[in-house]
């Protein structure tokens, strides 16, 4: 990217087409977070300091033009590759009407998970997961 410390964290030259635009890509990393299905990602950049404390806040509507969250394990890696419209379209960034999210998890796609929505983790009855439409971004590769 052209700038220092933007929101970006790398140039990607359109796949569609060797002469295509260029995209800002986001990379993140999920984490499991106990007693929740999927992996949790932060959706956040630095909003300065408060009384001496960092401060974050959403990522914004033109920040990235796509979010690519990647996870390597010893076989595979697991990876998401969600365009920014989508995640504008459901919230998660923000623009002159919407507050943005911080937060966001990302899941395997039914065949590669016990995942059952509705359910938590221990079996107890959950609200209905309002993110499971992340499986319809995710690849796998084997290593």
């Amino acid at each position: 990217p052209e700038e220092q410390n933007g929101s970006a964290d790398l140039m990607v030259q359109g796949e569609s087409a060797p002469d295509a635009e260029w995209e800002k890509w986001q990379f993140k990393t999920g984490r499991k977070k106990a007693g929740q299905y999927g992996l949790e990602v932060h959706l956040e950049k630095s909003a300065g300091h408060v009384n001496r404390k960092a401060t974050v806040r959403p990522y914004a509507v033109g920040d990235f033009q796509t979010l690519c969250v990647v996870n390597v394990y010893d076989t595979h890696i697991d990876r998401w590759k969600i365009p920014a419209t989508e995640l504008e379209r459901r919230g998660y960034l923000t623009s002159d009407t919407t507050p943005g999210v911080v937060t966001l998890y990302v899941h395997l796609p039914e065949a590669l998970t016990d995942e059952r929505p509705g359910y938590c983790r221990d079996g107890r009855k959950c609200k209905e997961n309002t993110s499971i439409w992340t499986r319809a971004f995710h690849k796998r590769y084997e290593i």
